[in-house]
């Protein structure tokens, strides 16, 4: 997390609005979730993870194409115009590539 931490701020990004996570189990969307500050979600505004739990609880874990299913859900049920956000993909052994965004609607 530290590591990630220090990209975001360096990206300029101090408050993430939308994720594309990973869904490889709760224990990782949990630990995103508490680790950047998502958990629980600011009343009135949806969970920054929603996509994410949704597709692991339809589908499990897809392994890394999981990510993608969790960005078709994003772009069905999108943020709003301008969000900024997170895109993070895990893999095996402890891998990970992540890159922020901005929505565009």
């Amino acid at each position: 997390m530290p590591a990630l931490h220090k990209y975001l701020s360096e990206q300029g990004l101090h408050r993430v609005e939308f994720t594309v996570l990973h869904p490889g189990g709760p224990r990782i969307i949990e630990d995103a979730e508490r680790g950047l500050g998502l958990y629980p979600a600011a009343e009135g505004q949806a969970k920054p993870t929603r996509h994410s739990w949704a597709t692991l609880h339809e589908h499990a874990n897809l392994g890394g194409v999981g990510v993608l299913a969790v960005l078709a859900r994003t772009h069905d049920d999108p943020p709003a115009d301008g969000a900024r956000g997170l895109l993070l993909g895990l893999g095996p052994g402890f891998a990970a590539a992540g890159a922020t965004a901005t929505w565009q609607a």
